[in-house]
């Protein structure tokens, strides 16, 4: 029953990471995974948490690739609905975040309060700025696909290998999309287009792709992988110091990084098209649902 639920909990962090703008960090703090990542992924740790982690990647993996597609085509008919119900996922978990960045009395013996508390200011700042540089710069920023690049070559690998370790170090970060960066960075398509093309593979169907797209989707699955790879070694390691070393001011700055991260998803909402319809009335009961939904869940799980 346990390799189900963290089969369950890896498939909805790997859903939330290919939206951009939703954090794959933030489900893991919604679902209580980060700290127990975190600490699996250690050199110490590693071995006896191996059939955790397994489980747990095989669904990353799988919400991934089988919802790449699913969810573009998703936020195209139903935007409202999906943005509304992550939203209320993310407001039901800040109680959750807040009580243990405030922590017991004698929890956080030697860290300043006031400081952590500018940096939940910092963070918050920062997710907002981003929200609002994504919402009046959408028209300059074009993420083109691999025939608008006019193939793979070798610079334009780096570039995606580049992006893809800047995009999984900030996809560890609750609140911080890594999709979104790839958006900003204008390698989405790109990668998403690599993903799509390697399920088609996988489920047999490369006869349906032209050859060299295909080639070129194969060839960048290379830089894709080798750079999420090398940006969640990098990440991890630094997100572990910082627990360690300063528990509460990481815990502050995941808090402003959350809250922030309501601002990005208003902003990547058409709310032109909420009304009187069927959309918008379930889009504000998902709100309701899965914000009492994270909210008592992290309630009864706390330690």
């Amino acid at each position: 029953m346990t390799h189900v639920k963290n089969f369950i909990s890896g498939f909805l962090i790997g859903f939330a990471n290919t939206i951009p703008g939703v954090s794959g960090g933030t489900m893991a703090v919604i679902l209580r995974m980060y700290d127990h990542i975190l600490e699996a992924l250690s050199k110490k740790n590693i071995k006896k948490n191996l059939p955790f982690l397994i489980v747990l990647l095989i669904g990353m993996g799988i919400g991934v690739l089988l919802c790449a597609k699913v969810i573009m085509l998703a936020m195209k008919s139903h935007e409202i609905i999906l943005n509304f119900c992550f939203i209320g996922l993310i407001i039901g978990s800040i109680p959750i975040i807040y009580r243990r960045a405030i922590g017991d009395r004698n929890q956080y013996k030697g860290e300043n309060k006031n400081r952590n508390i500018i940096l939940f200011i910092v963070a918050f700042a920062f997710m907002a700025g981003i929200s609002l540089w994504t919402a009046f710069s959408s028209g300059e920023m074009v993420s083109r696909t691999l025939a608008q690049h006019g193939g793979l070559d070798f610079p334009l690998a780096v570039w995606v290998f580049i992006c893809c370790i800047i995009a999984a170090i900030a996809m560890l970060l609750p609140g911080v999309s890594g999709s979104l960066m790839l958006l900003i960075l204008g390698v989405y398509t790109m990668v998403l287009e690599s993903l799509n093309n390697f399920t088609l593979l996988v489920n047999g169907k490369k006869a349906l792709l032209d050859s060299v797209a295909y080639h070129d989707s194969m060839l960048l699955f290379i830089p894709i992988v080798l750079g999420i790879l090398v940006g969640l070694i990098v990440g991890i390691k630094l997100l572990r110091k910082a627990l360690h070393s300063h528990p509460q001011a990481l815990y502050f700055v995941i808090l402003g990084l959350v809250t922030g991260s309501i601002i990005t998803l208003c902003t990547q909402t058409n709310f032109s098209a909420f009304g009187a319809n069927l959309d918008s009335l379930l889009a504000v009961a998902g709100l309701v649902f899965f914000a009492l939904l994270a909210f008592l869940t992290g309630r009864k799980s706390r330690d």
